[in-house]
């Protein structure tokens, strides 16, 4: 059982294209990733802590689609400890691709950035559309490091009979780190 969290995550990312849409999205109470501010004043002055700069950071982003260029160094250390626990145990770790949002890609895939909000010295949170044979609701949370904006987690929606759920796609690879190096 514990060897199909990951691929579960994967089936579930590609089942979001069938969620209900005449169904309002359930809040998201996750306040660990919640920031108040909106607008940074300590670093604005750089010209990178603005909604205009990351808008256009997440624009290269999506368009080099690389992890190692795009995540932030938390999030690839991560990446990195869970593929030598795949590797090593010859299970699953992810099977879909988090840019698109699932495992095939629509020929007519696109991406929308709906909002960027919670903007800190550190931190930001972007809200995107991604379209891959239909809409879904992606959230990326951002992290200042390098003197950019990176990746830090991605969090994808799925439905089922009870409700709307929401993924972190960081904390699936902890648990499954967790449960590759349990005796």
């Amino acid at each position: 059982m514990k060897r199909l969290i990951l691929p579960m995550l994967c089936l579930l990312m590609m089942a979001v294209g069938c969620k209900n849409k005449n169904q309002p999205a359930a809040e998201n109470t996750d306040s660990t990733n919640a920031a108040t501010e909106t607008v940074v004043t300590t670093q604005a002055d750089d010209g990178k802590h603005n909604e205009a700069y990351i808008r256009k950071r997440l624009q290269t982003i999506y368009e080099l689609q690389d992890d190692k260029t795009c995540c932030s160094e938390a999030y690839l250390q991560l990446d990195a400890e869970a593929r030598k626990i795949s590797q090593r145990t010859g299970t699953i770790y992810i099977d879909g691709d988090h840019w698109v949002a699932g495992q095939d890609i629509d020929e007519e895939w696109s991406y929308r950035i709906d909002e960027i909000s919670d903007i800190t010295d550190h931190t930001a949170k972007a809200k995107l559309t991604v379209h891959n044979f239909s809409d879904q609701d992606v959230v990326l949370y951002l992290c200042f490091e390098r003197d950019d904006w990176y990746v830090n987690d991605f969090h994808f929606f799925y439905e089922n009979d009870e409700g709307r759920h929401e993924l972190s796609e960081l904390e699936e690879m902890k648990r499954y780190i967790n449960e590759g190096t349990e005796p």
